[in-house]
């Protein structure tokens, strides 16, 4: 698989600084996506099309379980790794896994990464989408 590049949305930025997120109980999810991204423009998830829920993958996409920690001045955003699992037709195309608040009033945009490329899962085949150690540190 393909090295994946992260990558921000500028307007989750400001409404961060504006107290329109809480990354500790606010639910993230991360959806599929196949549009191309615009971090300065794009804002909220209605903004950047989800692939069409099918085949194993859900409409809005999959809860990441999310954490907030604070230790010696730096915050560490953390989440579960998700795997879709692609049933009887697959899923697909995708470029981008985009993660985005349920919470906030209009669904803001966290930040999401890139593929590469786009790919599509064929039955019984499944994308996980891994966090690392963290989805974003702010020190």
């Amino acid at each position: 698989m393909a090295t994946l590049t992260y990558v921000k949305f500028q307007d989750f930025i400001e409404a961060l600084g504006l107290g329109e997120h809480n990354l500790n109980t606010g639910v993230l999810k991360v959806y599929l996506s196949n549009a191309t991204p615009n971090v300065a423009t794009n804002a909220d998830k209605a903004d950047l099309a989800e692939i069409t829920a099918q085949n194993g993958y859900p409409s809005g996409g999959t809860d990441i379980q999310n954490v907030w920690a604070e230790a010696a001045g730096t915050g560490t955003l953390t989440g579960t790794d998700v795997v879709f699992t692609a049933t009887a037709g697959g899923f697909g195309p995708f470029r981008y896994a985009v993660v985005y608040n349920d919470t906030h009033t209009t669904d803001g945009l966290v930040c999401y990464w890139d593929y590469g490329s786009s790919i599509s899962a064929a039955e019984n085949e499944t994308v996980t989408v891994d966090f690392g150690a963290s989805i974003l540190t702010i020190a």
